[in-house]
């Protein structure tokens, strides 16, 4: 009669036990591998995507227009139109400086969204340039101007030797501007369908009030036979003002010298939004003896030229960055660099 076997023999044991220890160590080895490759797939996929965040960094920084902040952790810059609303869009990257916090994106104030989860380093470095510019002194340029602004009425006036007018201007200069000098100005004129018509444009001191006093600094004429029946822009070249103080104003004056009824029709505009600071428009019809107030809705349609002198002021530029990042704790630095098309001003 056969016996029921109720445990292993010593020599299976003996057998067994080896094979089962080799299973073990197998087994463990397996998971070690698996984890460890688990873990070099984690910062391979961190890796990759720092890669591409710098990336894309690099390539809006290549874009900027302007700086609000440019600091070591931090960027916020403009960048042309993206989104086809005409308003230049606004990006700022950043990172708290804490290894493990993230580098985080605000596009036009919006919340902080994370880019990369956590960040170990992250530097900005910026390569800069300076410049002196040449004073304007000796080179006529634009100093102030106003010409068809958006929402803005066209209007007309007619001049004759009972009805001058006028306008008031003064030019907003660069920082470190002394004095001014007037040599042209430029308006839109057209004839009162006459021939015989002299027009005179007189540039006065103005009075606190911004009206036309009685001291002429320069003075030309026009005449209403070189002007076409549709408004054109009409140059009177001056002798030159010189040494105006930098918050001096003046006044242009328009007034018929000879010539029957109107002599010319001149441009003007009204509540334009905006209008240009610092100037306004005004009448008289008692041949300039007085004047209407000075208003700052209505102006001539003008450019005034002329130039100043000015103390070189030292400007600043970015013309590059140079980043690193780091996106974990035992992944190497990554470097970045790129050029900036527009090498924007800095304060």
């Amino acid at each position: 009669m056969t016996r029921d076997r109720r445990g292993y023999t010593l020599l299976e044991l003996m057998v067994c036990l080896p094979l089962a220890t080799l299973l073990i160590v197998g087994a463990g080895s397996s998971v070690y591998i698996a984890s460890k490759a688990s873990v070099q797939d984690t910062e391979r996929i961190a890796r990759r995507e720092g890669a591409f965040v710098a990336h894309r960094l690099a390539q809006d920084l290549r874009e900027a227009t302007s700086f609000a902040v440019h600091s070591d952790q931090a960027a916020e810059f403009s960048v042309p139109d993206r989104d086809s609303d005409g308003v230049p869009e606004t990006l700022r990257y950043a990172w708290s400086g804490t290894a493990g916090d993230p580098l985080t994106l605000c596009v036009n104030g919006s919340a902080p969204a994370s880019l990369l989860p956590q960040v170990y380093q992250f530097h900005l470095d910026y390569v800069t340039k300076t410049a002196v510019p040449s004073p304007h002194a000796e080179e006529e340029v634009k100093l102030i101007s106003h010409d068809d602004a958006p929402g803005g009425s066209l209007k007309d006036f007619k001049v004759d030797t009972g009805h001058p007018c006028a306008q008031y201007l003064l030019p907003t200069l660069p920082q470190g501007a002394s004095k001014w000098s007037l040599s042209c100005v430029r308006l839109m004129a057209k004839t009162d369908a006459g021939t015989d018509g002299v027009v005179r444009l007189n540039i006065t001191t103005a009075t606190p009030q911004g009206k036309p006093s009685t001291t002429i600094l320069s003075s030309a004429t026009f005449r209403e036979v070189d002007l076409g029946s549709a408004y054109a822009w009409v140059d009177v070249r001056l002798p030159k003002i010189e040494n105006l103080d930098i918050g001096q104003g003046v006044c242009v004056v328009l007034k018929a010298e000879s010539g029957g009824g109107g002599v010319a029709k001149i441009a003007f505009e009204e509540n334009g939004a905006p209008m240009t600071p610092s100037t306004s428009w005004m009448t008289s019809g008692n041949g300039g003896a007085t004047w209407t107030n000075a208003v700052d809705h209505q102006d001539m349609r003008f450019f005034a030229f002329g130039d100043f002198d000015a103390a070189p002021v030292e400007r600043s530029f970015i013309i590059g960055t140079r980043g690193s990042l780091q996106v974990s704790a035992t992944a190497e630095l990554s470097g970045f660099a790129t050029s900036i098309l527009n090498a924007p001003e800095i304060e």
